[in-house]
């Protein structure tokens, strides 16, 4: 029986970074939000540090020739746009003095990728989170909360895409499932430290 290699790369992605992951979902700024106790200062700063992270991955990596050999629309996954509106909804401007170099310059398109893993898994559970923030703060999905709601009702489906096409960088050439991996790891670290930086 044959072996679903892109499944494997799936779950090793899942595997290697889960304490990652919630390492980053620990940070007083995410932990806030995700319990609805954020201020309109702390989300403004979280705001602030995710539009330095996703800043310098698409100046870095947004135009790769890769996304297109592989069938993949990035474009509509990007998310500065929505940090920034949310940012004016609130009544902040992107603060660029809050600069993050990410270290993609001649990386591997399987590092890239496992950085896109981590952005896109950070999303996820948007939803909820404007919910939780929305009696505090006054926001809502396309009032101040659009970063975290993300797809809206296209989440489900925009993930499976997004799996899909993880899977089938992981099975494209030798090393790539394991820049993948190294790259998401990397990627949750760095974002740990950064969110956690006063």
């Amino acid at each position: 029986m044959p072996v679903d290699m892109g499944s494997v790369v799936l779950e090793r992605l899942r595997r290697q970074t889960r304490d990652m992951q919630k390492k980053v979902e620990g940070t007083p700024l995410y932990r806030a939000m995700s319990e609805g106790k954020s201020t309109q200062e702390s989300y403004a700063l979280l705001l602030q540090k995710m539009w330095a992270f996703h800043h310098s991955f698409e100046v870095q990596a947004g135009g790769r020739r890769e996304w297109n050999d592989f069938g993949f629309e990035l474009e509509g996954r990007l998310k500065l746009g929505a940090i920034e509106r949310d940012l004016a909804f609130i009544g902040c401007s992107v603060d660029r003095s809050l600069s993050l170099d990410l270290p993609l310059e001649g990386a591997s398109f399987g590092k890239v990728c496992g950085y896109l893993y981590a952005m896109e898994v950070m999303t996820l559970g948007g939803q909820m989170m404007v919910k939780m923030m929305a009696r505090k703060l006054g926001i809502g999905p396309v009032a101040g909360g659009e970063y975290l709601y993300s797809y809206g009702d296209r989440v489900s489906r925009m993930w499976r895409d997004c799996q899909d096409f993880f899977e089938r960088v992981g099975e494209s050439r030798g090393s790539a499932g394991t820049d993948m991996a190294e790259g998401a790891i990397e990627a949750f670290g760095l974002l740990d430290c950064w969110l956690r930086k006063q």
